[in-house]
């Protein structure tokens, strides 16, 4: 799923009554306030979907499994989502009905 096809099905929703660019405008505007809080640091619950957390990992020694060499991994910051109930519940459910 890309924003594009969130907009043309927001827009062929035909509910809102938006044009596409003002749709893009917000869709933007969203994903924009959600960049800079976990920039800062915060955490974004979205309810029904799961909550976006930054996650800190500590520098260590690595290996690159081609040459054997070893190097060092710095440390980052990455996001991690912690699916809510109500989104693992139904994923669990797809997965029975589908039998994987």
């Amino acid at each position: 799923m890309t924003r594009k096809s969130i907009v043309d099905d927001l827009w062929k929703d035909g509910n809102s009554g938006l044009s596409k660019k003002t749709l893009y405008s917000i869709i933007n505007y969203i994903f924009d306030q959600i960049n800079q809080a976990l920039v800062e640091g915060q955490e974004v619950k979205i309810s029904g979907f799961g909550t976006f957390r930054v996650r800190h990992t500590k520098g260590r020694r690595g290996r690159n499994p081609r040459t054997g060499e070893m190097r060092v991994i710095h440390p980052k910051r990455t996001v991690q989502l912690k699916p809510s109930k109500k989104l693992t519940t139904k994923l669990n459910l797809l997965a029975k009905r589908c039998k994987i």
